[in-house]
Formats: C-alpha cells, sequence, structure tokens
C-alpha cells in the first residue's frame, strides 16, 4: 500500500491526487489561475498582505551552435525565443488551475475550500512571503515533490458556524 503524505503551511493545505486514486493528467489546463512569468501565488492573505507561494526564474539555458548551418543568429533566434516563453511564464515549473469538474468527482465536503490544482513539473518550494517574495518568518518554507496536488483552505468552527481561516 502507498502511503501518500500531506503538507500543511499555515492555513494552506496541499494533498497529492494520487490519495484520491487521480494524478496531474487528470486536471484540465483549460483554466490557470494566479500564475504570473516570476511567481504563482497560491494564497494572499486578506489581512496581513502575505502570500503563499512559488517565486521562480527560469533556469539557465545553455545555448550553442548545432552545426545544422544556421549560422550565428540561430542561437539568437532560440534565446529570444526562451526569453519569450519565460516572460509569457510558459517556463515556470508548476502552475495552479482551477477545475470545478474534478473538484465535483473527488466529493469532497460541500464547505471545503478548494483553492484549486497545484502541477509541478519539478520539485518545488512553498514560501510564506511578502510581495516581494521575502520570507516572513511566519512559516517556514515546505518542499513539495513533483507531481499532482489538490490545494485547499482551512475552516474555523465556531459555535454553530464555520468559515474560511482569513489572515
Amino acid at each position: 500500500m502507498t502511503t501518500h503524505y500531506s503538507y500543511h503551511q499555515g492555513d494552506i493545505n496541499f494533498y497529492p491526487l494520487a490519495a484520491f486514486g487521480k494524478s496531474a493528467d487528470d486536471v484540465s489546463r483549460k483554466n490557470l489561475i494566479r500564475t504570473t512569468a516570476h511567481r504563482m501565488l497560491i494564497q494572499e492573505g486578506e489581512i496581513t498582505g502575505h502570500h503563499h507561494g512559488i517565486w521562480f526564474m527560469p533556469q539557465p539555458v545553455a545555448l550553442r551552435e548545432s552545426g545544422s548551418g544556421s549560422g550565428g543568429n540561430g542561437a539568437a533566434a532560440a534565446a529570444a525565443d526562451v526569453l519569450a516563453k519565460a516572460v509569457r511564464g510558459d517556463l515556470a515549473p508548476a502552475r495552479l488551475y482551477a477545475d470545478a469538474e474534478l473538484v465535483a468527482s473527488l466529493r469532497l465536503d460541500a464547505g471545503s475550500p478548494v483553492v484549486g490544482f497545484l502541477i509541478a513539473d519539478e520539485a518545488v518550494i512553498i514560501r510564506h512571503a511578502t510581495r516581494e517574495g521575502s520570507p516572513t518568518g511566519e512559516h517556514g518554507d515546505i518542499r513539495l515533490p513533483a507531481g499532482g496536488y489538490l490545494v485547499t483552505g482551512k475552516r474555523e468552527w465556531t459555535a454553530g458556524d464555520q468559515h474560511r481561516v482569513r489572515d
């Protein structure tokens, strides 16, 4: 039997899709949310303004002449293509998607505060940070292995009432 670990950082939870018998391949790629060229915002603190997210830069790319007769401009064109992809966020190691059909198929509690589905192509670091990416010190970084995750918020329960944690 395979053990599926969940991960938590403050008021955010990450559950591997494998725990539900699903994978990253089951996530629709139609509704990309909260991703920019340099950051993927998972959750923003409504009160404090801090962020749970992934800050990334494109990995260095070594470009060399292939000898295919493309000439000196071949490397420059390839570099321009890599830069354009980075600006669009296409080189991001992780993306966050909304997928209402997948949420419905998981048969979660109706009050589950689903944030979305995280797809990580490689291991990523979730950081609790300022808008610029500086750690707040309130929560330590967590490392998620590559894969697909259901991302949820937490709920608070008070006498006869429940609501999403706000911080």
